[in-house]
């Protein structure tokens, strides 16, 4: 189907007349352009598609000097005039707009609301481009909620379906994205892979900062991989195409990841300095997204060169900010909103189906009987699917309530994965970096997903209150992996069981807990299960 988008007319709540003659030039227009687009010099010869240059083009405020609040406003007028013409197209892209918004406001619960919205028109029109780049934006606010492992399946769908499409700007976006989270979740080879998939593409279809965005992350690649000495340059790099397109918040962002860089380079003096003065910017631009990282990385630095009393006090700004802004309730939130968008996509396959079964009227009786039966027993079928699982997920949410029970359940879920991914093969494993065969940040590695691990902490926080406090206290260094290891310890589990709800091996638990004795400062007779169980 083809649209034409007129000028908008940000009217209130009546249409009108106008809105009645708008509607009538569109349905001429959209009969007589099929004919029209068949001539030479007017169709897309290439095939390429572009979706973020139509989305921009689409925005009625793509203007760098409006604030937040102001772009807001804007977008949720272009989202009503929208909906009073009934313009689908419209509706998509003021979604996707506000989805955007929202995520730079912070308000992810929103965010999730609109990207969902858009989805859901994306998916009715069965657009493959529409499709990829909503997943896209929903990848980003995954990313936000730290959620690297659902970021990543989101993109890697998006990655697809914008190859599909012909959208090379958007496959460029995509695999840059794809390799910082395989980066972070300690997969370098293929972070590299897919950068060195996503630079070609941005260079050639993308804007000076999706550049610039690509040397920061590949700089946040090298700083894991630890070549230090690479990745620096990479940052400075980024920061300076930044200033130059005057993007305040992603010249942030860079600097505090140079900032990481020097941390980890044990350039104490250059990282303190740079993360208090990234700390001050944040906090002058209202940027708190940004002062996350900022008191992350400074308890880190203030934390390993023995700064402790000082590095408490950053810990405890990052744990009330992180939880504000991306915690359980949060999560709990969007996933809802998730099993909403399930929903409405089931009733609207439905609805199309009966639209069908209307339209075959010119069978004969007995095809049209048969027709019948098959839509109703979908219809039904569907209905009875979505009332299942809301009742297992109830019965789940009331009678879970045994930690032990639970903590089986995960082993025996998290053995099954591991069958899984034995009969997978080599492939998976060849991309693994087995040369360092105890990655840094080992007790980041998880298996369980958020909804499981959601679960297991309410369960953990009824059967032990304020236990996760009081560990937090008692050690504010440890991270959430630590955390949680530290939880499985408490219920006495085997380390045969630890390694199958981890997903890795027993030796690796075994490493595990010896790392976390030099991070409790253990001596040799301090046994770690009493120190643990005394909290």
């Amino acid at each position: 189907m083809y649209h034409i988008r007129l000028t908008r007319i940000w009217g209130g709540g009546q249409v009108g007349v106008q809105s009645v003659i708008i509607r009538l030039i569109l349905n001429s227009f959209q009969c007589v352009l099929p004919f029209i687009v068949i001539f030479p010099g007017i169709s897309n010869v290439s095939g390429q598609s572009n979706f973020r240059a139509q989305l921009e083009a689409a925005d009625p405020v793509n203007l760098d000097d409006l604030t937040r609040e102001e772009k807001l406003i804007a977008h949720e007028k272009y989202l009503d005039s929208a909906l009073q013409l009934n313009l689908e197209r419209d509706q998509l892209y003021a979604n996707l707009l506000l989805g955007y918004d929202y995520i730079s406001l912070l308000d992810y619960q929103r965010a999730g609301s609109h990207l969902n919205a858009a989805h859901e028109l994306a998916l009715q029109k069965d657009d493959t481009a529409s499709i990829g780049w909503t997943l896209y934006r929903k990848g980003i606010l995954q990313l936000r909620l730290k959620d690297y492992e659902g970021a990543l399946q989101l993109y890697e769908k998006a990655a697809d379906l914008c190859k599909a499409a012909q959208d090379s700007l958007c496959m460029g976006e995509t695999y840059e994205q794809i390799s910082v989270m395989h980066a972070i979740l300690d997969s370098t080879e293929l972070a590299e892979t897919y950068h060195d998939l996503a630079i070609p593409l941005l260079h050639r279809y993308g804007s000076d900062k999706q550049i610039a965005s690509a040397h920061n992350n590949f700089g946040i690649v090298l700083s894991i991989k630890g070549e230090l000495d690479k990745s620096i340059p990479e940052f400075e790099r980024a920061i300076d195409a930044f200033v130059r397109l005057d993007k305040k918040k992603s010249v942030l962002k860079a600097r505090n990841n140079l900032a990481d860089a020097y941390r980890r380079k044990h350039n104490v003096t250059k990282a303190r300095q740079m993360y208090l003065e990234c700390i001050e910017e944040n906090k002058k631009y209202g940027l708190a997204e940004n002062l996350i990282s900022n008191y992350r990385g400074i308890y880190r630095l203030l934390q390993d060169h023995g700064y402790f009393e000082e590095a408490n006090e950053y810990i405890d700004l990052y744990y009330e900010m992180r939880d504000s802004l991306a915690g359980n309730e949060t999560r709990q939130k969007l996933a809802e909103i998730e099993l909403q968008l399930q929903a409405k996509h089931e009733e609207f396959l439905a609805e199309k189906n009966k639209a069908a079964l209307a339209k075959s009227q010119q069978l004969s009786e007995r095809r049209l009987w048969w027709i019948g039966v098959l839509g109703l027993l979908i219809v039904l079928g569907g209905v009875y699917l979505y009332s299942y699982r809301k009742v297992m997920n109830n019965d789940l949410d009331q009678h879970r309530q045994n930690l032990r029970q639970l903590s089986n359940l995960l082993i025996q879920k998290n053995a099954q994965l591991v069958d899984l991914q034995d009969q997978v093969g080599k492939q998976e494993e060849a991309s693994t970096d087995i040369s360092n065969p105890f990655p840094e940040n080992i007790f980041d590695v998880r298996i369980l997903t958020d909804a499981d691990w959601i679960e297991f902490k309410n369960s953990f926080e009824k059967a032990y209150p304020n236990y996760i406090q009081q560990l937090r206290k008692k050690f504010p260094g440890l991270s959430e992996g630590e955390e949680r290891l530290c939880l499985l310890i408490k219920l006495t589990l085997s380390t045969r069981e630890i390694a199958s709800i981890l997903g890795i091996s027993k030796d690796s638990v075994k490493k595990s807990r010896q790392r976390l004795r030099k991070k409790m400062d253990l001596e040799s007779h301090q046994d770690l299960f009493q120190t643990i169980d005394a909290i």
